[in-house]
């Protein structure tokens, strides 16, 4: 593992893998992001479930997910994104910053991604939803 950490994401996703890409632009990060399914979850004391829900950040030392993961891989090895990254995503803010990441998470295949390997909603209820 990187001593800055890893992001665990969904390489299913291409919204997850987009949004990555852009934080990793935006911040200069040079911490390492890995798809779930191209690891050993065990290894990084995560499961599918965890990683299914939200990205995880992971240090030797610590592990966030969601927005707080997000947050802490793009402050990986810059202290001034990391500054920005804390005052949008505290304890203060946490409440809204959870429940937005949580929408955006359930919905993320209707965000432009025909790569999401999540399930399609059904949409009149005639059978069951597929992959996309």
């Amino acid at each position: 593992m990187s001593h800055w950490g890893v992001l665990v994401y969904d390489g299913d996703c291409g919204f997850c893998e987009r949004s990555i890409a852009r934080i990793r632009a935006l911040s200069g990060t040079r911490a390492r992001a890995v798809a779930s399914h191209s690891i050993d979850l065990a290894d990084y004391g995560l499961t599918a479930d965890e990683c299914a829900e939200a990205v995880q950040w992971v240090t030797p030392t610590a592990r966030t997910s969601g927005a707080e993961a997000l947050r802490d891989f793009a402050g990986a090895n810059s202290r001034a994104v990391r500054v920005v990254g804390h005052a949008a995503v505290n304890s203060w803010s946490r409440p809204l910053t959870t429940r937005v990441y949580a929408v955006i998470a359930r919905h993320r295949h209707r965000l432009g991604s025909p790569s999401c390997g999540l399930p399609r909603p059904a949409s009149n209820g005639s059978g069951p939803a597929g992959p996309e």
